[in-house]
């Protein structure tokens, strides 16, 4: 029997185990990689669904309370009694619709929630698709934050305008008082609308602090992706072949 061939046989049946224990190892390695993106996934999302449920509550409540004391107070009131009671109807409807219809900041976190993660290929799908729903909600609420900064900063504007052109005077100077009224809303409102502009919003934090942390390089996978044949003295060497 030909030595040669016995250590060539011997060396390829060392390179196959070899092979076999790294590539169960990168496997391992893979999935708990995986399940660290799904882990950091969730926190912006899970924060950015509580917070949106939570204000959903609150204003639909509020709206719905407003609604309520506006029909009660609608006999009471002679002259402004059809006022009352269509503005309270208008008010608890609106609040009730906002506590029965959850938003997008709602839906995709649950969404994303409930999506399976037992195999290495599901939790791959779940990643890919949180990083795309936490972008689409950051996007939507940068520009939900430009725009109601801005609108508030009109409010405010035209109400300092309305403040400018009222006279003092009036009886018992009640225009001086209406102009402070005009004034102190038309600095609040465009206060508020300035801190809107200049500060960035939950969902807009999350995605930027995620994106961040993906950079960092703590998202990096390393995966075997075939063997690799190359020319050796005597014979061919077999490996696997990885990307990075």
């Amino acid at each position: 029997m030909n030595p040669l061939r016995n250590f060539r046989n011997i060396s390829l049946t060392i390179l196959f185990v070899q092979f076999a224990q790294i590539t169960a190892a990168s496997s391992a390695s893979y999935a708990a990689t995986g399940q660290e993106v799904l882990d950091r996934l969730a926190i912006p999302m899970q924060e950015i669904g509580s917070d949106a449920r939570t204000a959903r509550k609150w204003s639909g409540g509020i709206l719905l309370g407003m609604g309520v004391a506006l029909m009660g107070a609608s006999p009471f009131v002679n002259q402004e009694s059809a006022s009352y009671l269509g503005g309270g109807v208008l008010l608890g409807a609106l609040g009730g619709l906002i506590l029965e219809l959850p938003t997008e900041y709602e839906k995709l976190p649950d969404e994303f929630a409930q999506m399976p993660s037992s195999t290495p290929e599901e939790r791959n799908a779940k990643a890919a698709k949180g990083e795309a729903y936490l972008a689409r909600l950051g996007e939507r609420s940068k520009n939900d934050r430009i725009t109601g900064g801005v609108v508030l900063i009109g409010l405010g504007v035209a109400s300092l305008m309305m403040a400018s052109s009222i006279d003092d005077g009036g009886y018992l100077g009640i225009n001086s008082t209406i102009r402070s009224v005009y004034l102190y809303e038309g600095m609040l409102f465009a206060g508020i609308g300035a801190a809107h502009l200049l500060s960035e919003n939950g969902p807009e934090r999350g995605n930027r602090l995620y994106r961040e942390w993906k950079q960092e390089g703590r998202g990096t996978t390393v995966s075997m992706t075939g063997i690799g044949i190359v020319p050796a003295r005597g014979g061919v060497a077999i490996g696997p072949r990885w990307s990075f």
